[in-house]
């Protein structure tokens, strides 16, 4: 029993798989995707409307050979042709599985005949066309938002995704993409369904342009592990023998079966490092409400707290694992709980905190806390569990026994 009234339960023995290559995505067959038929030529250069797709209001847009002066965005030689304020161009197809990834991807290209606005979305056909994702550029209910970009005079890559973990209730709905726009070509649309993704980060290696999605293109820093949500199955590598001073900041929840982990790739002698610069204020490793979380092999070095698994008012998470981890001068004699918003005040390896709003919050944040073969040098606490209270108390919580 955790003093401060979490209940941590003993775990079983946990086996971290092996590093997998990421599965490839899987298209979601479109009709007509390329908008090639019919085929056209110079003589016979325009079809109205689109083979395959809806469009709304009929008539208003239409496929053409490519004009001189705007070239096919990739392939073939054909388009949509979108000269008409707010046009809708749309497809059903597919249903949505548990747990995967689906991105619509297209070429946009803003004609120079009016005011070019887009919104790209995949909706779900059976709650309504109800918007899974959306993305809009100057739509006019909201001109100044700008989601992503449309620059004159060139093809624009346009992209949209979600996973479906976010929406459970869903699964098996009908799916829909959709393109509404005002003055805009669009070429080669794509729809594809993927599996939980692996995110690669090297400090020597990577490259933050990269998309972090495999071995041979990491990223290099943790700016964007630390703005993605994390979704079961899915897993975060960094590299053995890297380096970092930085706070890795992750979000998400895995599932009974299908956890979300934190672990190496690659090889090496050395552990993935994390050294702050402040023993009194850094943290190495912060992880927004886990559960179904195995983290393993990391190195945490010189911060006031190792690894914070840190729950805001979010009760009834399970199963977190820490294995294998490394700690070393996580130390600091400054007791201070007001300077960390309440949150904590001692240094340690491992806490386990946050905010809850009642008693029972209190009594069922997490059940199921494994810490197995780790090691603590020069660290005030190797474990420590506390949480404040909304609003904050001046408590700042007692080490664990």
């Amino acid at each position: 029993m955790i003093r401060n009234r979490f209940v941590v339960a003993c775990a079983a023995t946990v086996v971290f798989s092996a590093v997998l290559p990421a599965a490839a995505d899987v298209d979601v067959p479109l009709v007509n995707p390329s908008f090639e038929a019919p085929t056209l030529d110079q003589q016979n250069s325009w079809f109205a409307g689109v083979q395959g797709w809806g469009i709304s209001p009929v008539p208003s847009i239409g496929t053409t050979y490519a004009v001189p002066w705007i070239q096919p965005a990739q392939n073939g030689s054909q388009y949509v042709w979108g000269d008409y304020d707010d046009f809708h161009l749309f497809q059903e197809q597919g249903t949505v599985t548990a747990n995967k990834w689906y991105t619509l991807s297209a070429w946009v290209y803003p004609l120079s005949t009016g005011t070019n606005r887009l919104s790209v979305s995949i909706e779900d056909v059976d709650n309504n066309y109800t918007a899974f994702v959306a993305s809009h550029y100057h739509p006019a209910w909201d001109p100044a938002r700008a989601d992503f970009t449309l620059n004159a005079g060139q093809w624009n890559y346009v992209q949209v995704e979600f996973n479906s973990a976010q929406f459970a209730s869903a699964a098996g709905h009908r799916l829909r993409v959709h393109f509404e726009g005002y003055r805009v070509a669009i070429d080669n649309a794509r729809f594809v369904q993927g599996d939980p993704r692996t995110y690669y980060v090297s400090s020597s290696g990577g490259n933050d342009a990269n998309n972090g999605r495999s071995a041979s293109t990491p990223w290099q820093t943790f700016n964007w592990p630390n703005v993605i949500t994390l979704y079961p199955g899915e897993r975060v590598n960094l590299k053995m023998d890297d380096q970092w001073n930085q706070e890795l900041h992750l979000r998400g929840k895995g599932v009974a079966g299908s956890p979300i982990i934190l672990a190496s790739y690659g090889t090496g002698t050395n552990a993935p490092r994390i050294t702050r610069t402040s023993r009194s204020a850094d943290r190495c490793v912060v992880w927004e409400g886990p559960s179904h979380v195995q983290i393993a092999g990391l190195d945490c070095r010189n911060a006031k707290l190792g690894i914070y698994l840190r729950y805001d008012t979010d009760p009834f998470n399970s199963a977190v694992e820490v294995f294998a981890c490394n700690f070393v001068d996580i130390t600091d004699g400054t007791l201070d709980p007001a300077a960390y918003n309440y949150e904590y005040a001692w240094a340690s390896g491992i806490f386990l905190g946050g905010h809850a709003w009642n008693q029972a919050e209190l009594a069922n944040i997490l059940n199921g806390l494994t810490i197995r073969s780790c090691a603590f040098t020069n660290c005030d606490l190797g474990f420590y569990t506390k949480t404040g209270s909304i609003p904050p108390s001046t408590r700042a919580g007692s080490p664990i026994s």
